[in-house]
């Protein structure tokens, strides 16, 4: 996550104060009114964070935008044509996807293509972290 809020701009002294309230992040569950033992918190956002919203949507438009290009560059252009190329001037506006929250709908005109992009996506959620 810290590299790819690098990858943002976003300054140092910014993601040195995220990191530093995700680093070492310890949990204890409460089960039949009793806490279980610590342990790390070794990935995701912090439950309550207001930090979390902003966090997982810089996430999330880092691997589609990743996954896109790369499935673009591999299969060439796809997704739903919503306008007709008119001129040079004016291109097709194509939707290669539409994302809310955490649901994410993928745009392809055939099944196997369609496979690949969910394919590539996935790659792109593991590279990131997300699971």
């Amino acid at each position: 996550m810290f590299e790819i809020l690098r990858h943002y701009g976003i300054p140092m002294k910014m993601i040195n104060a995220i990191q530093t309230i995700y680093n070492n992040s310890r949990s204890a569950v409460l089960v039949d009114g009793q806490l279980t033992e610590e342990f790390d918190v070794t990935t995701g956002v912090l439950q309550g964070d207001t930090l979390a919203p902003f966090l997982f949507i810089i996430v999330i438009d880092y691997v589609m935008k990743n996954a896109e290009t790369q499935h673009t560059n591999e299969q060439g252009e796809h997704g739903f044509v919503t306008n007709q190329r008119q001129s040079k001037r004016q291109p097709a506006t194509t939707i290669h996807d539409l994302a809310f929250a955490d649901d994410i709908a993928l745009f392809e005109s055939n099944f196997d293509r369609a496979q690949t992009q969910l394919i590539t996506t996935m790659n792109w959620t593991d590279k990131a972290g997300l699971q």
